[in-house]
């Protein structure tokens, strides 16, 4: 979703009112609702998504510890909660998910697009996309996004070793590349 500024700039929508920001210091009760909410969907994701397929490429100490302390990006977050609304929503189907996903599913995209940056984060939100975009029957959108994530993830050299990091950013970066092989070739097909 996008909203235009005063000087009629595009900008991010960024007032969602169903997804939580935890950067904030607010312990209001629907804050924290939907900070329960976000952590859900953060151990759907963890429990029902990552582990199938090339799908485990997030450390899972990381993410939340990302998620919990308002630094995971928001294209990510909204990413991971569409995909994992379908196994918590009563009101999903398995093809279309829900109301909620699907607008969760919009923002991150868009969010993707206007921002423009290459960087890792960016790749993991646009394979996850592309795999809610394949489990919603919508395999046009989900062939531009792995492309995306495929193109950044090769312009970061996730391809190559890259002795001097630790190893966990190691594994996350080769885990990653595999993952967007993975998909693209299954796109491919």
């Amino acid at each position: 979703m996008v909203k235009y500024s005063a000087r009629g700039a595009r900008e991010p929508y960024s007032e969602s009112p169903a997804f939580p920001s935890l950067s904030s210091e607010d312990e209001s009760p629907r804050r924290l609702q939907l900070q329960r909410v976000l952590k859900r969907h953060l151990e759907a994701f963890l429990k029902y998504v990552a582990p199938a397929q090339a799908n485990s490429f997030l450390h899972r100490a990381t993410l939340m510890q990302q998620a919990l302390h308002g630094r995971a990006p928001r294209a990510l977050l909204l990413s991971i909660c569409a995909i994992s609304s379908r196994f918590l929503s009563s009101e999903s189907t398995e093809t279309e998910g829900s109301a909620e996903a699907h607008v969760w599913s919009c923002e991150a995209t868009a969010l993707l697009a206007l921002e423009g940056k290459i960087c890792w984060e960016n790749v993991v939100a646009a394979l996850v996309l592309a795999r809610h975009a394949i489990a919603s029957g919508v395999y046009d959108k989900a062939w531009t996004l792995s492309a995306m994530a495929s193109r950044q993830a090769l312009a970061l050299g996730l391809h190559r070793e890259s002795p001097g990091l630790s190893w966990t950013i190691r594994e996350q970066r080769r885990r990653l590349m595999w993952a967007c092989f993975g998909l693209d070739c299954m796109m491919s097909t």
